[in-house]
Order: C-alpha cells, then sequence, then structure tokens
C-alpha cells in the first residue's frame, strides 16, 4: 500500500564487501592479497566470494557435487496464470533451500503502511493541533522529577573532564483506553540510552514481564473462588530507583532556567542525574531490582516458574513493570499491604486503580463464575483498519 511519505528507515543499507571489510586490520595479509588482484569492474556480489583460484575450483568440486544430489524445488501454478504470478513462484523456487526454507527475505517484507500511532518527537508535537495540552504534560513531567529529587542542575564546569554527557529525549503520546477514548495527553522525558558505555555507566540490563498465561491463570482462579483483588499503578516508576553511577544529562528541549533563556541555560548548565530516568540502559533492570526487595521484605517469594509473580500465604501478585495485580482472602490484608508500599521507607509512589477491570490495555469482563472475557477494542480496530479489512 503506497503512503504520502518515504521512510528512509526502512531501506535496505548498502551492502559492504565482506572479503575486505576487515583487512584494514590486517596488514601482513592484505599485503599478501594484494597480488591475487580481482578487477575493479567486477560487481560486489561477486566479489564476496573471491579467494585464491585454488580454493576457488576445490569449492565449485564441492558446490557441483552437492548440487548433483539436489532437486529443483517445483511450485505448482495454473498454466493460464498471469506472468507476475509466474514470475513469483519462479523466484521462490530459485531461492528455495533444500530443506524447503527461503534464503531471503519475500520482496514485499519491506513494504508496510506506517501508521499513526499516537507517538510523537517533541517537534512532530509542537506542531500537533492539541500541541497546548502537550505542553501542558512536559511542564508536569518537570515539576514531577524536580519535586521529587530525580536531578541537581549543576554548572558544566563542575563536570569531570573524563564524563561524557548524554542527551535528553521527549517522548509524546496520546494515551487511551481500552475502547478508545481519550484518557491524557502524556510527555515523557527520557534518557540518551544509546549514548551510554557497558563497564563504564551502566552493566546490568535485564528485567523480565509477566507471562499471560499467568495472568489468566491468577485471574480465572480469582473468580472461581470469590477471591479480592486490587489494580495498583507505580508512579514514574524507573526513577524510583537510584541510580548506581554518575550519569549527566544535557538539558531537554524546551528546558530553561529560571533568569536564562533557554540558549543560554544549555550553554551554561547540565542535569546531574540522581535516579533510573526512562532510557537508560540500567532503569528497567535496577526498578525490577527495587520492587523484587520491597516485595521480598514484606514476606513474599518469586515464584520458580513465572519471576513475575510474587506468593505468600493467603495473597499473590502479578507484577508488569510498574503495574501491578494483587489476589488475595481479604481486602483488609491488601488495604494493609498497599499501604505499607506507599508509607515504607523505600519511597514507593503509586495509585491505587480499584478493582481489576483492565489491565496493560485489556477489558476483564465477568461472563460467568468459571468464564471471563478479555478483549482489546480499540488495538483491534487499529489492526482492522492498518489491514484494511
Amino acid at each position: 500500500q503506497s503512503t504520502p511519505h518515504t521512510v528512509d528507515e526502512l531501506k535496505l543499507p548498502p551492502r559492504i564487501n565482506l572479503w575486505e571489510s576487515g583487512l584494514h586490520r590486517l596488514e601482513r595479509i592484505k599485503a599478501l592479497n594484494e597480488t591475487k588482484t580481482i578487477p575493479e569492474h567486477t560487481p560486489n556480489h561477486v566479489r564476496y566470494g573471491a579467494r585464491p583460484l585454488k580454493n576457488r575450483i576445490i569449492g565449485l568440486f564441492t558446490l557441483f557435487s552437492f548440487v548433483n544430489n539436489m532437486s529443483v524445488p517445483h511450485h505448482q501454478i495454473e498454466s493460464d496464470a498471469p506472468m507476475k504470478d509466474k514470475m513469483i513462484a519462479k523466484f521462490e523456487e530459485i531461492n528455495e533451500l533444500f530443506d524447503g526454507t527461503l534464503n531471503q527475505f519475500h520482496m514485499l517484507a519491506f513494504s508496510t503502511d506506517i501508521s499513526s500511532n499516537e507517538v510523537f518527537t517533541y517537534k512532530e508535537a509542537m506542531q500537533e493541533e492539541d500541541k497546548l495540552n502537550f505542553v501542558k504534560a512536559m511542564e508536569k513531567e518537570i515539576e514531577d522529577h524536580e519535586s521529587r529529587d530525580h536531578w541537581s542542575i549543576v554548572e558544566r564546569s563542575s563536570v569531570p573532564d573524563t564524563a561524557k554527557p548524554i542527551r535528553a529525549i521527549w517522548s509524546f503520546k496520546r494515551k487511551r483506553r481500552p475502547d478508545g477514548t481519550l484518557l491524557k495527553h502524556k510527555a515523557r522525558i527520557c534518557a540518551h540510552g544509546g549514548m551510554q558505555t557497558w563497564g563504564t555507566n551502566y552493566w546490568e540490563t535485564y528485567s523480565p514481564v509477566v507471562n499471560m498465561i499467568t495472568v489468566r491463570l491468577i485471574l480465572l482462579i480469582a473468580r472461581i473462588y470469590n477471591l479480592d483483588s486490587k489494580a495498583i499503578d507505580f508512579v514514574l516508576a524507573f526513577p524510583q530507583a537510584d541510580l548506581d553511577v554518575d550519569i549527566w544529562m544535557y538539558l531537554p528541549s524546551g528546558f530553561q532556567v529560571d533568569g536564562t533563556t533557554e540558549a543560554e541555560s544549555s550553554r551554561k548548565y547540565i542535569l546531574k542525574l540522581h535516579k533510573s530516568l526512562y532510557g537508560l540502559k540500567q532503569a528497567s533492570f535496577n526498578w525490577y531490582e527495587k520492587l523484587k526487595d520491597g516485595l521480598t521484605v514484606r514476606g513474599f517469594t518469586q515464584s520458580q516458574i513465572d519471576p513475575c509473580l510474587y506468593l505468600k500465604k493467603g495473597m499473590l501478585i502479578i507484577t508488569y513493570v510498574d503495574d501491578c495485580i494483587i489476589v488475595g482472602n481479604s481486602m483488609l490484608d491488601i488495604n494493609t499491604f498497599v499501604e505499607s508500599m506507599k508509607n515504607g521507607s523505600e519511597g514507593f509512589i503509586l495509585t491505587d486503580e480499584g478493582d481489576i477491570n483492565k489491565f496493560l490495555g485489556i477489558e476483564i469482563k465477568q461472563i460467568t463464575k468459571h468464564k471471563l472475557e478479555l478483549s482489546q477494542p480499540y488495538l483491534t480496530k487499529q489492526i482492522v483498519n492498518l489491514l484494511g479489512l
């Protein structure tokens, strides 16, 4: 399907000559191969296999002996099929391997429709009709970070010479409910994790998420046995975890220090991060470890089957990054646990979402005592529209 705009990121990168790509690091081998010249007019796809003549002859004999025992695949096609269909069938026959798999991407694999998922960069958001709503979301985001001491504004001259500051990136989104209605405009300030260096300002990065089989099973058990349940959501989850290394970040676009212009602020000041901002390589790992420690201290044991399921007598918790489902025998015990998380020494900041009628954008409806309905109507509608069904 054609689109009114071209996205260069979807194009394949230029092909490189694999035989020559690393020779600059091997001067001795490079000198030896200079005697085995290859005509400059030889196409790259031919030059890939360039080797000394003896090796190429041996390779050809090996190839012929292998091909001799192969049968060329044949795809059934109608005799009166259009020329286009015949060419596609022949193309697939030629590229099919002896085990029936293909040795290449289909020619249509990179033909795609870029539909808006309502996620914007700073420049794109400022061009939207509702940009003022995004500006308000930006103001709230900055206020939340500063009120919780997630960073300090310091002069650039105080940054060590060995430090390599990273960029700040704005991400904007129109957040919607499962039925597609607008919930809020969201602005998130992220760190450019791609500018970090492993072993210098990050190490571990892995953190798991709950398996949906676990979610379905626990929801069904809760309904069958009439267990109480509650959903909670941690606000700005990643920045609730401390950083274990020093990281400096440039001021984000649209950000200025009081009494200066945006340009002056960018030249004079920089941010010293205290918490794990979104976008940092280790942010997800740090948050996962903090939440796991908080639950373990309160008597929960991590499941050996699903690391995002925590259990203790009379209660269990499912975690998916910053969203949690709590199921237990007593709502009093659940509320007591939630209060302990809010008022604990870890400084968890969370909101009580009430009953679990939605989770991760999924609507949860009780049909019968032993039957639940999980649906994502807005996502389904997006997919149907994208495919033109």
